[in-house]
């Protein structure tokens, strides 16, 4: 059978038997697994659960520990795409970007102790739920035999708050500072100004008000946390503020952003303001990151029949195997935590919330789009 990534290869019924026996009666891996306090697990060669602990076992809500026994990782966890290929976990196209799957061949080639951040879609009572997880693998030799620990400890909560850091805290305080900014002239107007000063608060109040309600639905993902205000939008005065945001911004230093003139007298689109503003943020943000210097970003909209389409471009080129997951929630070829949101959030703001279709193309040739389709 055809694999993207690990060996297709399982013990036969009497291999594992002998492997399961081995591991249930050495003392010193029935002390770990009485004595790790995260999910653990011990593998055989071929990736295949030989036991686990009960705190794996109360986690997933799995009574008898024989309904796991040889399967893998991926397909103990209800990973979404553990099971499109027959030769399973390990082996399709999502696992060449899986740091779990990575980390035990890694283990296994090298001898030495591997640990990663993995990030996967799992099946949970009939819905899809993004899931982080701090990865360990460790290869131990048992009467010659080398079996892998695996350690798993859940850091979804711990990515949200990261993200809630970079973003939410970042974003708030720009706007509570212009806010300050704007009381403290009110404070000292003579009262000429005093009327365009307290409509600039008022819009500034507004638009904190909205950032908290986009934030509280980004950090929930669910419908009912955000109330879409939909609204005339000059296309204009959209693209002037998102330039606006990128005007001496570091990520823009010796780069280039041109705004396409061509479709400009759309005039104006009916939809959530702060949604597309935001979205068109992520979608330059991640085009200038993903640009060299000296290279251009482009921000432009086309009308197509009853739609209205945004799209930015960009001169690079996303591998193929990055391209299957650049939606994903928490995904990110970036270090450190905190990253992975922009593109979850374009997806989660435009088709969920605004109705639309939020897409890429990439090639080496033409660089790399990204789109916004909304009904006009």
């Amino acid at each position: 059978m055809d694999t993207h990534f690990a060996p297709v290869e399982r013990a036969d019924d009497s291999e594992l038997r002998n492997s399961i026996e081995l591991v249930c009666t050495d003392p010193v891996i029935d002390a770990l697994l009485q004595a790790v306090s995260g999910l653990f697990a011990v593998l055989n060669e071929e990736r295949q659960v030989l036991a686990v602990n009960d705190t794996l076992l109360n986690t997933l809500g799995i009574k008898d520990p024989a309904q796991i026994i040889g399967l893998r990782p991926g397909e103990v966890l209800n990973c979404v795409h553990a099971c499109e290929y027959p030769s399973g976990c390990g082996t399709t196209k999502y696992c060449v970007t899986c740091d779990a799957v990575i980390s035990m061949m890694a283990c296994l080639k090298n001898g030495l102790p591997d640990e990663r951040k993995c990030i996967l879609q799992v099946q949970r009572n009939g819905r899809v739920d993004d899931m982080s997880l701090l990865v360990r693998t460790t290869v131990l030799k048992v009467q010659g035999q080398r079996i892998l620990l695996l350690t798993l400890q859940d850091i979804t909560t711990a990515e949200k708050r990261a993200e809630v850091e970079r973003i939410f805290f970042h974003d708030i305080s720009n706007i509570a500072l212009a806010l300050l900014g704007n009381a403290e002239m009110l404070q000292l107007d003579d009262g000429n100004d005093t009327r365009a000063l307290t409509n600039e608060a008022v819009v500034l109040s507004r638009r904190l008000a909205r950032e908290i309600h986009l934030q509280k639905a980004l950090l929930r993902d669910r419908d009912e946390y955000y109330r879409v205000d939909i609204v005339d939008i000059n296309v204009n005065e959209l693209f002037n503020d998102v330039s606006a945001v990128f005007a001496g911004h570091p990520v823009t230093k010796r780069k280039i952003f041109s705004i396409d003139p061509a479709g400009l007298d759309c005039q104006n689109v009916r939809s959530d303001y702060s949604l597309v503003s935001r979205i068109l943020v992520n979608m330059v943000m991640n085009a200038f990151e993903a640009s060299l210097y000296g290279q251009t970003v482009k921000l432009g909209v086309t009308r197509e029949g009853d739609e209205v389409v945004f799209h930015v471009w960009n001169a690079g080129h996303i591998p193929e195997p990055i391209t299957f997951r650049i939606f994903q929630r928490h995904f990110t070829t970036k270090e450190g935590t905190g990253h992975g949101l922009g593109t979850y959030a374009m997806k989660l703001f435009g088709e969920k919330y605004l109705g639309g279709i939020v897409n890429f193309a990439t090639s080496e040739e033409a660089g790399t789009t990204f789109t916004l389709r909304l009904p006009t």
